[in-house]
C-alpha cells in the first residue's frame, strides 16, 4: 500500500466531492438546466475515483466495464449540457429536458451516435484501454468530444455580452477539453509496472478533480439575470413586436428608421430564411449602405441572404419562386411612394398570402401622413392581428412637459415625488412611451400589483422587473417580465448593470418605482448607497433614470438629501406636475421653491390617451 498514492486519491476524491456539493447547492444560475448534467458528469467521475481508491487500498479488481460506462455517462452528460445551453436560454427541469429531446440539434444526434458506438465497442468486446483497436476508438471519441460539445460551448462565449458569463463559459469549455485530453492520456498507460500505473491513475484523477472544482467555481460567477437579460430568448429579440408575426411601424422625419431595419435583421439573424426588403427605388442605395454598416465583416454573406428589391418593379408578374416561399421574412418600406401604389402593393401581398404562402414575418413601415390611413386600413384587413407601433406619436410627450426636447433628456437623472392617489402612473407611461417612440429600450423596476405595473404590464416593448415576496430567486414570468425577490438590493443593482450591458452603446430608460419600499425597509443610508451605485451605472452607460418617491411617507429631510443626486426634481400631486427649482435655498421646500409646469412653458398635464 503506497501512502503517497492513497493521499493523492483522497485529495482527488475530496476535491471532486466538494465540487459536486457546491454545484448541487447552487440555486438558479446563468447555466440553468445545463447545471444538472454538469453535476451528473461530476458524479460519474466520483464513482471512478471511489473505484480507483478501493483498488489502491486493498485487493479489489479494477472493473474496466465500470470505467467505460462512467466515461460514457460523463461525455453524454456534457453533450447535453452544451447543446441545451445553445438551443434555449430558458430550458430547465423535466419540462425543459423533454422540449429539448423532442427537437434535438442534428449535430447533437450525430454526437450521441458516436458515443453510443464507442460505448458498444468498449463494453461489448474484451479490450483493455491500451489495446490498439480501443485506442483508435478513444481518439475518435476525443476528437468528436472536442469538435462538437466543447467547441459548441466555447462559441457561446463569443456571442455573450456579459464579461463574467463569457469568462465562465470559456473556463468551463477549456476544462472540459483538458478533462478529455487527460482521460485519453490516462488510457494509454498499461497496468504494468503497477507502481507506475497507480501513480499515473492517481495523478490524472487529481488533475480531473481540480478541473471539476474549477468548473464549479465558474458556474457560480454569472447570475441568472445575465442569462435572462444579456442573452435574450429568440422570441424576446424583436424589440417592437415580441413574438408577433406581423407589424406596422408608423414613423416621421425624426424617427430612427435605421434602428427599425436593424431590429428586423437582427431578429432573423440566426434563421436561414431569406429576407426580402421591398423599398422605393430612391431608398435602395440607403438600404445597401445600411446593410454594409450593420454587418461590415459579413456584408457578402448577408447580401446573399438579404435581397433588396424596388417596390416599383416587384409586382406579381416579376416575383421569383423564392419570394413566395413560406420560409421568408419581408420588410416593406413605402417611403414616399404615392398612396395608390402603396394600396396596389398591399393588395398583391394579400393575393400571395391567399395562396397559402404567407411569410414567417412581415413588417410594414409607413411615414406619418393623413392620406395613408387607407393604406393602414388595407394592411389591417390583410392581417387583423397586426401589431401597430407608432413611433411618431410620443417622441417628446414627456420632455415637452419640462420645456425641452428628447435629446436633452438623454443621460439625465430625474426624481419624481408623487402623491399615491394622484394617478402618477400616467407620468411613467408617458416617460416610457417617449423612449419607445425614439426606438430606445425601457426597463421598469416596480412592485407586483402597483399602479405602474398595471399600467405597463401589457406593453411588449417595455421590460418589467417586478419585485415579489413569493419568490426567492429571479425567474422569468413572461417574455417581458422578470420576477425579483422582494427588497433584494444586490439583485436590483445587478439587474440594472445587466440592462446597461445588454444595450451597450444605446440610450436606455430606467424607471425605479420600488425605491420607497427600500427606504422604509432598509433605512436611508443603505438605500442612498444603492441609489448612488445605480445612478453611477446609468451615467456610465448614458442611460436616463427616473426614480419615483412616495412623498407622503418619506421625511422631508430624506427627500432633501436625495434631490442632490438628480438634475430634474419634479413633484406630481392632485394639482398636476411641479418642478422643484431652488434646492439649495433651504432645507425645507416651500411654495416659493416650487413652480408649476403650466401653460407658460408647456401644455398643462393631461392623462395619456
Amino acid at each position: 500500500m503506497n501512502v503517497d498514492i492513497l493521499a493523492i486519491d483522497a485529495l482527488a476524491l475530496a476535491t471532486s466531492s466538494l465540487a459536486l456539493f457546491f454545484v448541487a447547492r447552487l440555486k438558479s444560475t446563468y447555466f440553468l438546466g445545463s447545471r444538472f448534467f454538469i453535476a451528473l458528469a461530476n458524479l460519474a467521475f466520483i464513482i471512478l475515483l471511489i473505484q480507483n481508491t478501493a483498488v489502491d487500498v486493498g485487493p479489489v479488481d479494477r472493473s474496466t466495464r465500470l470505467y467505460f460506462a462512467m466515461i460514457s455517462v460523463t461525455v453524454t452528460s456534457l453533450g447535453f449540457a452544451s447543446y441545451m445551453m445553445k438551443v434555449n436560454s430558458r430550458l430547465t427541469g423535466l419540462k425543459g429536458l423533454s422540449e429539448f429531446i423532442m427537437r434535438p440539434p442534428t449535430q447533437f444526434i450525430v454526437y450521441l451516435g458516436i458515443v453510443a458506438a464507442w460505448t458498444a465497442l468498449a463494453l461489448g468486446l474484451n479490450y483493455n484501454t491500451y489495446d490498439p483497436p480501443l485506442l483508435v476508438a478513444n481518439f475518435l471519441l476525443l476528437v468528436s468530444f472536442l469538435c462538437m460539445p466543447v467547441l459548441t460551448f466555447y462559441r457561446l462565449s463569443l456571442g455573450t455580452r456579459d464579461p463574467k458569463a463569457a469568462t465562465s463559459i470559456k473556463t468551463i469549455s477549456i476544462s472540459w477539453a483538458l478533462f478529455g485530453l487527460v482521460a485519453f492520456v490516462q488510457a494509454l498507460v498499461p497496468p504494468s509496472p503497477i507502481e507506475l500505473y497507480s501513480s499515473v491513475q492517481s495523478s490524472t484523477q487529481l488533475a480531473n478533480g481540480a478541473l471539476f472544482a474549477l468548473i464549479a467555481f465558474a458556474l457560480r460567477e454569472p447570475t441568472v439575470l445575465s442569462r435572462m437579460l444579456v442573452t435574450p430568448s429568440q422570441s424576446d429579440r424583436g424589440f417592437y413586436f415580441g413574438a408577433a408575426k406581423s407589424g406596422v411601424v408608423i414613423y416621421n422625419m425624426e424617427s430612427d428608421r435605421r434602428r427599425i431595419v436593424e431590429e428586423f435583421l437582427e431578429t432573423g439573424a440566426e434563421s436561414t430564411d431569406p429576407i426580402f426588403c421591398y423599398v422605393t427605388k430612391s431608398e435602395v442605395p440607403f438600404y445597401r449602405v445600411l446593410l454594409q454598416e450593420i454587418y461590415p465583416q459579413e456584408a457578402q454573406q448577408r447580401e446573399s441572404k438579404v435581397t433588396i428589391r424596388p417596390i416599383e418593379s416587384s409586382g406579381l408578374d416579376a416575383i421569383s419562386s423564392m419570394e413566395v416561399s413560406k420560409s421568408r421574412r419581408e420588410l416593406i418600406d413605402f417611403g414616399d411612394l404615392d398612396v395608390a401604389q402603396c394600396r396596389r402593393f398591399v393588395e398583391e401581398r394579400h393575393r400571395i398570402d391567399q395562396t397559402g404562402r404567407s411569410p414567417q414575418a412581415r413588417v410594414w413601415t409607413l411615414s406619418i401622413d393623413a392620406g395613408r390611413k387607407n393604406v393602414l386600413d388595407d394592411i389591417a384587413k390583410l392581417d387583423p392581428s397586426v401589431t401597430i407601433v407608432d413611433l411618431a406619436a410620443n417622441q417628446n410627450v414627456f420632455s415637452q412637459r419640462l420645456g425641452t426636447r428628447h435629446q436633452s433628456l438623454l443621460g439625465t437623472r430625474i426624481l419624481l415625488e408623487y402623491d399615491p392617489v394622484s394617478g402618477y402612473e400616467e407620468v411613467v407611461k408617458e416617460f416610457a412611451g417617449e423612449f419607445v417612440s425614439n426606438v430606445e429600450p425601457v426597463a421598469v423596476f416596480t412592485n407586483l400589483g402597483s399602479p405602474v405595473y398595471k399600467q405597463l404590464q401589457q406593453r411588449q416593448n417595455i421590460r418589467l422587473f417586478v419585485f415579489s415576496s413569493k419568490i426567492s430567486t429571479p425567474s422569468r414570468a413572461t417574455e417581458g417580465q422578470v420576477l425579483l425577490p422582494d427588497r433584494d438590493t444586490s439583485l436590483l443593482i445587478d439587474a440594472v448593470d445587466k440592462v446597461v450591458q445588454a444595450h451597450k452603446g444605446r440610450h436606455v430608460a430606467i424607471v425605479i418605482e420600488a425605491f420607497t419600499d427600500l427606504i422604509l425597509s432598509q433605512g436611508f443610508e443603505k438605500s442612498y448607497g444603492v441609489l448612488s451605485s445605480i445612478m453611477e451605472m446609468a451615467e456610465s452607460g448614458s442611460s436616463t433614470a427616473l426614480v419615483l418617491i412616495n412623498n407622503s411617507c418619506i421625511d422631508d429631510m430624506i427627500l432633501q438629501g436625495l434631490r442632490g443626486l438628480f438634475r430634474y426634481n419634479l413633484r406630481y400631486g392632485q394639482d398636476g406636475l411641479r418642478s422643484i427649482r431652488s434646492l439649495q435655498s433651504s432645507s425645507q421646500p416651500s411654495d416659493k421653491s416650487e413652480a408649476r409646469i403650466d401653460d407658460e412653458t408647456t401644455p398643462s398635464w393631461s392623462p395619456v390617451s
